[in-house]
C-alpha cells in the first residue's frame, strides 16, 4: 500500500498560524528599520542635486541656486526642504541683475516623512566659478519618527558637498 506524503490541513494551518504571529511581533518594528534609508536616499538625493547644480554653473558659466519650494514653482520663505526643492538659473536673490533670474531647471518631490532643516538658510547658490555663495550650507534630516537627526547634507564654501551620518 502506498503511503501519502503532503502536509494535512491542521500542519498547514499551524504553519500558517506561527507565520502570522511572527509577522505580528515583527510588523510595528519595520518603519524604525526603513526611516534611516528613506533620510538617506533624500540625503543622497539632496547632496546630488547639489553637485548638479555646481557643475551646471561651472558649465554655463552662470549662477545656479537650489532653494527650498512648497508649490513646486517658487522657492519658499521657509528654511525647511521636506516639502522639495527646486534648481534655478540665477542667483536667486531677485535684483534684477540676472536676466535668466527665475527659470526653473528641476525640481524634486516632497519627503513627508522627513523633517529637512538648513538652520535658517533659504537658498544654496552657486557662482559661475562653482564656488558657493555664503557661508557653509548644513541641511539636518530627521524623521518625524525619531528623536535625533540621522543625516546631514554639508555644502562647504568651496561649493562641495558631502553626507554624513550622524551617529
Amino acid at each position: 500500500m502506498a503511503h501519502a506524503t503532503g502536509l494535512t490541513l491542521i500542519e498547514l494551518l499551524t504553519g500558517l498560524m506561527v507565520l502570522t504571529i511572527g509577522l505580528a511581533i515583527t510588523a510595528p518594528s519595520m518603519p524604525a528599520l526603513i526611516e534611516p534609508w528613506r533620510a538617506m536616499a533624500a540625503a543622497n538625493a539632496l547632496h546630488h542635486d547639489l553637485q548638479s547644480a555646481r557643475q551646471r554653473a561651472l558649465r554655463d558659466r552662470q549662477f545656479i541656486t537650489l532653494c527650498p519650494s512648497v508649490d513646486g514653482a517658487s522657492c519658499s520663505a521657509q528654511p525647511h526642504w521636506q516639502h522639495g526643492w527646486l534648481m534655478m538659473v540665477g542667483d536667486g536673490d531677485g535684483d534684477g541683475d540676472d536676466d535668466d533670474d527665475g527659470e526653473i531647471l528641476q525640481q524634486r518631490g516632497a519627503r513627508p516623512t522627513l523633517i529637512i532643516d538648513s538652520g535658517g538658510r533659504h537658498q544654496a547658490r552657486f557662482r559661475p566659478d562653482g564656488s558657493a555663495r555664503g557661508s557653509n550650507l548644513t541641511l539636518t534630516l530627521t524623521s518625524r519618527h525619531a528623536d535625533s537627526p540621522t543625516t546631514r547634507v554639508v555644502l562647504s564654501n568651496t561649493g562641495r558637498s558631502r553626507v554624513e551620518r550622524t551617529p
